[in-house]
Formats: C-alpha cells, structure tokens, sequence
C-alpha cells in the first residue's frame, strides 16, 4: 500500500494478536501510512502478486470495500490475499491482475475506523470474508509468511 514496495508503512496490529476488546486473536495485519491515524486515507492499496480477483464489493458492516485475490503457486497450492477496510475497488470479479496492480485505495470501512489496510492471507479454496478475530486460525497465516506466486 502507499508505494507500489510497501515503503511508508507500519504494522499497527499484527497477526495473531490477541484482542480483548473484540475477543480473539487478529486474523490479519493491519497496515497503517507512517504518519497514523488517517494520514493514509486514499493511498494506493497494490496487488501483492498476479491473481485472479474472487471478491470484490461490501460483505457486510464493518469490512467496508473488500478485494479477494486467489493465486497458484507452481506446485498447484492455491493462496488468498485479502485487502478490507477500503475506500473503493478498481477490479472485478473474474479479472485477472498482476503483481503491483492498483486495486484499490486505503479506507475506513464507512467512518468506522482511522484509515488502514486489513491484510490477511490465506491458504485453500474456500472463498469467505469471515470475522476478523477468531479463537483459531483456521487457514490464515502470516502474511509475511507466504512464499511468492512466482519463481
């Protein structure tokens, strides 16, 4: 987000981390402009490798704009990147991106939030948005984690 390399961000809550306000561990990262609160409202939120786009549009109050993103790893694994929290989307469903396309832009789920990116990956095929805090991680990992979609 911000550059098309990330540059200029900062992890604010990390994956895994426990919340006791919404009472579970933290599904994503959340990634926030240098300057905090909504000093990245509108920056440009970049795919993070060639995708196809799975999602795209509001699942429900407090998401905001959401973009799902499958990837294939050569060996035939499928990942899921997932970018919430947006101002708006520029892809559609059935669109095929590549690696540093622009795909949105940095909100805050309709006023609900300062400004930041919700960033989650994911492995397997199964297409759902899901809560952002759970007891159990499911199929999500860390997101610097992932290995890459290209050699």
């Amino acid at each position: 987000m911000g550059a098309e390399n990330g540059a200029w961000t900062y992890v604010a809550q990390g994956f895994w981390e426990w919340n006791e306000q919404r009472g579970g561990h933290h599904l994503g990262e959340d990634w926030n402009g240098i300057g905090g609160m909504d000093s990245d409202l509108g920056d440009a939120v970049y795919a993070v490798a060639d995708a196809l786009v799975l999602y795209a549009g509001v699942p429900s109050e407090g998401w905001g704009q959401v973009v799902i993103l499958g990837h294939r790893l050569p060996n035939g694994t499928i990942l899921q990147s997932m970018y919430a929290h947006l101002l708006d989307h520029r892809v559609a469903v059935g669109e095929l991106v590549m690696r540093g396309a622009m795909i949105g832009h940095v909100g805050t789920a309709d006023g609900l939030y300062p400004a930041h990116l919700h960033y989650e990956m994911r492995v397997g095929e199964l297409l759902s948005v899901g809560p952002g805090y759970a007891n159990e991680t499911s199929n999500h990992i860390l997101p610097r984690s992932a290995p890459p979609s290209q050699p």
